[in-house]
């Protein structure tokens, strides 16, 4: 028994010893954020027949792209010994210049217990820097750039879209980045919309797009101009900044029709019941100012009739008199403070206005000290309300 196991573990590791896994990047001059193809090759002394395999491959710094998933057969020759050859092809697009190394592919070759892993060894490579003026550009062979609009003949509130297309050899559209935004215009709304991308291979032939959409939308009428778009991008083959326009647009806005009289009650409803959730509080207010009003107001015009009444006792008052005499005469001009005085004056029973210090003679006429007369008339009130509070003497006959 213990012979049999022996057997087996030594026909089980010739057989794990004749499958291996390499990836091939020998010769392969590696340039930064641009496209190079390699492959993972499987070799076996046999016939390989089993189902493979392949674990997802990922590393930091590098964008690993399997181009297939059918596996291409044939021989190879290593040293005298002809082995069968699996090979799976893969494009990988290095981020930045430096050392990067490809991680251990994992391999599994058949199914259920029958079935073989093989594990491949990292391997490491360079990867050359760019010049300094493809910084922030897109690096590729051939990049285009086309646009298209909807009608540009609109009523105000109405939307153009703008649709711009990138189309860049050897990368796919899904590693296209969005383009620089867009010049902003005054009195339009811009919002960027979907975005499609797209890839097409033809054998060893890439080729990827970025359509993306750009609404505008036109709330007043007049003439608008769409801005040119500007992109620069790195020509891999002749090395040299190279760069693509796109023409401006011209948009015509006409003046939006008025909407039909039904639309027009609907939406000023909508305000309305809008208004009033918002307002809540205030017409719950007036609702309790009106109920208060209307059971109260029998009581309130009798509060109202008192306060007439005490206004008009008020201003018939000696002493709301002497005030009002005092303010007219200190604001007003001397010929209207000269009446002002004489009405009060006739009030108090003063006819010999002359007797007063206050009051003088000139050429012109009787003059009148404003301040003089103000300080009189007003001390003259403080005399008449002290008058009421002063004590008079208990034996006073």
């Amino acid at each position: 028994m213990r012979l049999m196991i022996l057997i087996l573990t030594l026909f089980s590791t010739h057989a794990l010893a004749t499958w291996q896994a390499h990836w091939l990047v020998d010769g392969v001059d590696f340039q930064e954020r641009q496209r190079h193809t390699i492959y993972l090759q499987l070799l076996n002394d046999e016939a390989i027949a089993g189902v493979i395999h392949l674990e997802p491959v990922t590393a930091k710094g590098l964008f690993i792209e399997q181009t297939s998933n059918f596996w291409q057969y044939g021989s190879f020759q290593q040293g005298n010994q002809t082995l069968a050859q699996a090979v799976l092809r893969f494009d990988i697009y290095p981020s930045s210049d430096g050392d990067f190394t490809l991680p251990s592919a994992t391999i599994q070759v058949g199914r259920g217990e029958n079935a073989i892993t093989i594990n491949s060894q990292p391997k490491t490579f360079s990867v050359a820097k760019l010049p300094i003026e493809s910084r922030g550009k897109i690096v590729s062979s051939k990049v285009a750039l086309s646009q298209t609009a909807t009608d540009v003949d609109i009523t105000a509130g109405g939307v153009v879209t703008r649709s711009i297309k990138l189309e860049v050899n050897d990368l796919p559209g899904h590693f296209i980045n969005d383009l620089p935004p867009l010049t902003q215009i005054e009195h339009v709304e811009l919002r960027t919309g979907y975005s499609a991308t797209n890839t097409i291979t033809n054998r060893s032939e890439l080729s990827g797009s970025r359509t993306t959409d750009y609404h505008y939308r036109f709330e007043q009428k007049g003439n608008y101009t769409l801005p040119p778009v500007h992109l620069e991008w790195w020509d891999s083959n002749t090395q040299q900044v190279k760069t693509l326009d796109l023409k401006a647009i011209e948009v015509t806005v006409a003046p939006a029709p008025p909407l039909p009289l039904s639309q027009r009650l609907e939406i000023m409803m909508l305000e309305s019941k809008q208004w009033l959730e918002d307002n809540q509080w205030l017409l719950f207010l007036g609702l309790l100012i009106i109920g208060v009003t209307v059971n109260c107001r029998a009581a309130l015009t009798l509060r109202f009739k008192l306060l007439r009444s005490r206004v008009s006792q008020l201003s018939s008052h000696e002493d709301y008199q002497a005030i009002k005499t005092a303010i007219l005469v200190a604001t007003s001009s001397q010929p209207t403070a000269k009446k002002h005085l004489y009405r009060w004056l006739s009030h108090q029973r003063v006819y010999d206005v002359l007797a007063h210090d206050y009051v003088s003679t000139e050429q012109d006429g009787v003059n009148i000290e404003r301040f003089q007369t103000c300080k009189l008339i007003l001390l003259q009130v403080q005399n008449r309300w002290a008058a009421r509070y002063r004590l008079k003497p208990l034996n006073h006959d």
